[in-house]
């Protein structure tokens, strides 16, 4: 039996690297770069706006568009449950299209322990 195994000393040791010269860690190529600085532009720019834009995705909530009504309960949802202590929580959200006048309110903030 022919065994293609290299030499243990030749191998790579344990805690060194293959390639010493390598591209250090923490550094960040061009397109990350590239990327992290339009999407600070594109904060810096929205910014202003952003109070408008949230109160209008309400307002369409408010109204009945199941679209803004699943957004908003989405970005509500996802807020402070990524702690282990709602870990085993879920949430099944079912929209209906209804008219305005049909759109109940319901809470569903889970209860909190004392």
């Amino acid at each position: 039996m022919v065994s293609n195994a290299k030499p243990v000393s030749t191998r790579f040791q344990p805690g060194k690297s293959g390639n010493p010269a390598g591209r250090p860690k923490g550094s960040k190529n061009a397109i990350t770069l590239l990327k992290q600085s339009l999407e600070l532009q594109l904060r810096e720019q929205a910014a202003p706006d952003l109070g408008a834009v949230l109160d209008k995705a309400v307002e369409l909530a408010l109204e009945g568009n199941p679209a803004m009504i699943k957004m908003l309960l989405e970005m509500h949802m996802s807020k402070g449950l990524n702690d282990e202590s709602h870990a085993s929580e879920k949430v099944a959200i079912q929209i209906n299209s209804a008219p305005a006048s049909k759109v109940e309110v319901i809470d569903i903030t889970p209860p909190t322990e004392e």
